[in-house]
């Protein structure tokens, strides 16, 4: 199945950036986004943007993620995993690019194509209990 091909520029965008930060963990010298970039389609602004957010809130995705982690430090969390940890709370939790429950649900359906067997329940699990903190938040 050619992961590309959903039609979807968005998801994409999210594929990349998971690949190129997962990339980025094994390898140092890897550019990942040039090479996706020329052969497959993504929304670059949606990439852009939750590339931006990651950066901007970069300590805080890994406090939240070591919070609701709390059996796994962050370099014991599966690289594939903690990229898209990083991804959904950037773009749907603390920056709402994307409405969070619809970020919540790419990020499962990403870790069931990228992760191990256990990686959608790790993945909603961690991202289901930092919903629940920032819905009671605003309420």
């Amino acid at each position: 199945m050619d992961l590309y091909n959903s039609g979807d520029k968005r998801r994409n965008a999210r594929i990349l950036i998971i690949q190129s930060y997962y990339a980025h963990t094994q390898f140092e010298e890897a550019n990942v986004e040039s090479l996706l970039t020329k052969n497959y389609p993504i929304d670059i602004e949606k990439y852009k943007a939750i590339l931006s957010a990651i950066e901007t809130h970069k300590e805080k995705i890994d406090e939240l993620i070591l919070k609701y982690a709390k059996e796994r430090p962050l370099d014991e969390i599966n690289p594939v995993d903690y990229s898209i940890l990083r991804v959904v709370i950037a773009e749907g939790i603390l920056t709402e690019l994307t409405p969070p429950k619809v970020a919540i649900n790419e990020g499962i359906e990403l870790a069931k194509l990228f992760g191990t067997e256990t990686s959608s329940k790790f993945v909603n699990g961690v991202l289901g209990a930092i919903y629940d903190e920032f819905k009671s938040k605003e309420q």
